[in-house]
Parts: C-alpha cells; sequence; structure tokens
C-alpha cells in the first residue's frame, strides 16, 4: 500500500494519506478534493489527478491548473510515480512512501496525518469556551491532589472526557527506554464499551516529535479480531507532556459523525478545539508539576541554605553550583558541653532530653543562616556548618566568626532564665578556615550538603 504525504513550509502544513487502488482522487486546494492542500495558495482549486499505477501512481495536471507540476526540477504535465519518488506544486513538497514494511494492522495506517502548531492553535476559538473553561479551572487542584501517579492518571482521564465531548477514550501513555509505547492508564466514556488499544505508532511519533499529532482512519470491515478495539475509532490524537521525571502523553480518540471517508482532509480543522484544549491541559499539568517541584526542592534547601544564599541560586536551580568542588571555606562546629552525660542521667525521659537537644540545635541553625551559612550536618548533640560555598566570598571569616558570637550570646540568654529548657547547657565553638572540597553527595531521593578536608578536623578539635 502506498502513501501520500504532503509537507509546507510551515511546521503545521503537513498530512499524511494512503491511496487507495480501488478510484483515482484528485488533488488540489478547494476542500471537495480528495486530497486537499488548504494552505497552499499556489495550488489550484483542482490541479492533478492521482491514479494506481503498475508498482507506484501515474500523476496527471489538470489543464485548467494555473502553476507547475516539478519532478526532479522538471516541469511535468504527466508522469508515473513510484515509491519514494516526490513532486512539488507551489511550496508544497509530496512524497510517496510504501507503507507495505509497516504495521500489519489495518486499523494502524491513517488516511490523513495532522502535526499541529501551537502557536496556530492560539488563535482557534471555543464553541464552547464557558464549559472548558470551567473544567480546566478544576485541573491545579485534580493534579496537586493526587497522591500517587495511577489516581493523577485516573483523574487526568476523567477531566479531559469532561472537557473534550467527542471523545470516547482517553489514556495516559508513555515512552519506555526501548522507545515502545506503554499505557498507563485509560478510561471510556462508557464504561460498558470495554477496553480499547491506543495506536502505538501514533504514541511513538507523537512522543518522539513533541508536538500533538491526529490520525485519522479509513474504516477497514476486513480487520482481523486483533485490531478491534483500535479499529472503533475514526480519529485519535496524541499531546505529550513534559514534566519532570520523564514524558507523558495524553491520548484521545473518538468518533466523526460524518465518517473519516469524507473529512477531505480537513479532520484537523475539525478537531483544533479539542486538540487546544488538551495543549492547554498538558501546559498546566507541566507548570503545575514543575511548581511543585520547585517547592519541594525550594523546602528541601531551605533546610541547609540562608534566604541570600536562596535568592542566589534563582528558582531555575543550576545544580552545576552544588556539585562538589574545591574551594576555600570557613569551617564552624558547635557541639554540647558534656552531652554524653546528661544522656546517661537522663536515661528514663530520652525523648525530653531529645526535645532539649533539638531546641539546642535551632539556636545554632538560626544564627548560621542568619549570616549565610551553610548547615552541612548533625552529628548527635553538634553543628557542622561552613561559609564560602556555592558562592565564594571575603567575609566568609567574618561571618563565621558572627554566627558563632549569636550563638555564644543565645546560651548565655538561656542560662539567665532558670526555667528554660536549655538553662544547663554549655557548648564549645571551633574555626578554622583552608582549602577543603564541599557540594552535594547523596543519591536522587536524598541529599546532603558538606564539607571534607584537614580543616573540618581541625575545626571540631578546637
Amino acid at each position: 500500500m502506498l502513501i501520500l504525504t504532503a509537507r509546507g513550509e510551515a511546521p503545521n502544513q503537513y498530512w499524511e494519506q494512503t491511496l487507495r487502488s480501488d478510484q483515482p482522487l484528485t488533488l488540489g486546494r478547494h476542500v471537495e478534493c480528495d486530497l486537499c492542500v488548504p494552505w497552499d495558495r499556489r495550488i489550484s482549486r483542482q490541479h492533478v489527478r492521482i491514479a494506481s499505477a503498475v508498482q507506484g501512481i501515474s500523476l496527471r495536471r489538470i489543464p485548467e491548473s494555473a502553476n507547475a507540476v516539478f519532478v526532479h526540477g522538471t516541469d511535468v504535465d504527466e508522469c508515473t510515480l513510484q515509491a519514494g519518488d516526490s513532486f512539488v506544486i507551489g511550496t508544497t513538497t509530496f512524497q510517496i512512501l510504501d507503507d507495505s514494511g509497516a504495521e500489519p494492522s489495518p486499523a494502524e495506517r491513517p488516511v490523513e496525518q495532522v502535526m499541529f502548531d501551537r502557536r496556530e492553535l492560539t488563535r482557534v476559538r471555543f464553541r464552547d469556551a464557558d464549559k472548558r473553561i470551567d473544567v480546566l479551572t478544576n485541573l491545579p487542584d485534580v493534579i496537586r491532589g493526587a497522591q500517587v501517579d495511577a489516581e493523577l492518571y485516573l483523574r487526568l482521564a476523567n477531566l479531559i472526557l469532561a472537557g473534550v465531548p467527542s471523545a470516547d477514550a482517553v489514556a495516559v501513555v508513555t515512552l519506555n527506554d526501548n522507545n515502545t509505547a506503554e499505557v498507563l492508564h485509560w478510561e471510556r466514556r462508557h464504561e460498558t464499551a470495554g477496553s480499547f488499544r491506543p495506536s502505538m505508532r501514533l504514541v511513538v511519533e507523537s512522543m518522539e516529535n513533541g508536538r500533538t499529532i491526529l490520525h485519522v482512519w479509513h474504516k477497514h470491515p476486513e480487520a482481523g479480531k486483533d485490531y478491534t478495539q483500535s479499529a472503533q475509532f475514526d480519529w485519535a490524537f496524541c499531546t505529550p507532556v513534559l514534566r519532570p521525571g520523564g514524558s507523558l502523553g495524553l491520548y484521545v480518540a473518538g468518533q466523526l459523525v460524518c465518517g473519516p471517508a469524507t473529512t477531505n482532509g480537513q479532520g484537523g480543522t475539525w478537531l483544533q478545539g479539542d486538540v487546544k484544549f488538551t495543549e492547554f491541559v498538558a501546559e498546566i499539568i507541566s507548570s503545575v508539576q514543575r511548581q511543585t517541584r520547585l517547592e519541594r526542592q525550594q523546602a528541601g534547601l531551605r533546610q541547609f541554605f540562608a534566604p541570600p544564599i536562596l535568592s542566589m541560586l534563582g528558582d531555575d536551580l543550576n545544580t552545576d553550583l552544588l556539585e562538589p568542588r574545591e574551594c576555600d571555606v570557613t569551617v564552624l562546629f558547635c557541639d554540647l558541653r558534656g552531652f554524653s552525660q546528661k544522656a546517661e542521667e537522663s536515661s528514663d525521659n530520652l525523648l525530653g532530653l531529645l526535645d532539649r537537644v533539638s531546641r539546642a540545635l535551632e539556636v545554632m541553625t538560626s544564627q548560621i543562616r542568619k549570616f549565610g551559612g551553610v548547615t552541612g550536618d548533625f552529628l548527635g548533640d553538634a553543628a557542622l556548618s561552613f561559609w564560602g560555598w556555592p558562592f565564594s566570598s571575603e567575609e566568609a571569616p567574618l561571618n563565621a566568626c558572627r554566627a558563632a558570637l549569636g550563638i555564644r550570646a543565645a546560651f548565655v540568654e538561656t542560662r539567665e532564665k532558670k526555667a528554660h529548657p536549655l538553662a544547663n547547657f554549655t557548648m564549645g565553638i571551633g574555626i578554622a578556615h583552608g582549602r577543603a572540597v564541599a557540594g552535594k553527595i547523596g543519591t536522587s531521593e536524598q541529599v546532603k550538603f558538606t564539607v571534607f578536608g584537614p580543616v573540618v578536623n581541625l575545626a571540631s578539635r578546637l
């Protein structure tokens, strides 16, 4: 079976249609043509006729057409073309492809393929904008309210069914490492309709291109039972969702009221509003999940970095800044004196002791963050912090000393309040400046910001 593709100058000026051998076809700009090319003004309303030929097609230019047909740069009025050949009219290139080595399923072969451009979709007006907006307003809550991915996929599928009235089925899909499509979740508008199988070809093409792609199929009554799940639908499109941790695809399928045989290459136009809505959903998912990831990231960094450092790191965090590297640092160690003895004395109330130690560590870290230090680690009753990373500073030693004086002043103040939980705590502080390796260590699930080198040992001994 042969396929004819048309490609214009703009990214969205593309379709792919199967050439049936049972009847001649007319190609032109008019919507009533069998093969319609609406974007090219240099193509006449009816420009060429295409018929089946031995191992190819015969191409004949209609005498009333205004512009030439070029094959290999030569102006022709009539010729025979085979798979792999191409011809040009105006600014559009047409290519003939052999689909005999493609997927064996007739239901997988589209008679029309459209790749959508998001910039073009912004000009599309909804016929039922109020209903669509009502659905979209619930989307952020749908995304944030899902506790696990399975719940998110279920909610998304039902939301798209609510926002795309012409859809009969929705699936959330992804691409595996071996570049094969996987269905993560699917929903049918009518539960009694049974399951369905998304077109793997469509999913792979959409995810690889990072664009919404629409396929419109011709009904194949001879399709075997293995393909009935995809043959139930006249059309389907897949919209990629870019998100942290990998891409998803929103696969939407349904039936055309008029039937695919009469779309005249205009299935993409009929479904533009539905595609635009699904693009909105994909964009909101991506934005909300990026924001959620950023909030979690900021919450995680907040326990290590002072606000000025977080501000310098910015929202669009460059993780290279946090990688381990050698630099000049000032290290501060602070621990509680006589803690081992206090632990033995409080063996019958360890939770109470833990609460008091936590308060002591809060005193230490509040002063460290106040003066721009990085809280590196907690070692029992001790806190390790350092200055000079991720940003170098000539005032790193001064700020470490300022933090030390702040910690000492806070503990002196608690000793004057006999009923205070930290009243009988004393502490020791050691500060050292020198060369060390500082940075992030750990896994994707858990990280620690710390510092290594002789200067750390010196500070701990001081």
